[in-house]
């Protein structure tokens, strides 16, 4: 049944669809909300995270996707939800469930 129970675990935070933080900060101001790529992008299983600089002024961008390096920026990317500007909770809520049950016996 533990082993059931962990491998149930494991396929469910697998399974959740890519969330990222999507938007535009310029100097500072702007928003990024959750997204979900998987909505927006059919193959999008990446966020990334990048900003550029123009006469002075600094705009960083959250997004779905991979970093092209072909662009001259300073563009990170990652595979797990909001990896690009937030904590991801599901897969350690997951986690928490299998050692509850684990050792409730």
């Amino acid at each position: 049944m533990k082993a059931a129970l962990i491998i149930f675990a494991v396929l469910l935070s697998t399974t959740v669809a890519i969330k990222c933080h999507v938007g535009v900060y310029v100097e500072g101001r702007g928003t990024a909300p959750e997204t979900d790529c998987d909505l927006l992008f059919a193959d999008s299983t990446r966020c990334k995270v990048f900003s550029k600089t123009f006469a002075s002024i600094t705009t960083t961008t959250h997004a779905c996707g991979s970093c092209d390096p072909e662009d001259d920026d300073d563009c990170v990317d990652c595979d797990t939800d909001l990896c690009n500007g937030a904590d991801s909770y599901k897969y350690l809520l997951s986690l928490a469930l299998v050692t509850v049950f684990w050792h409730s016996d």
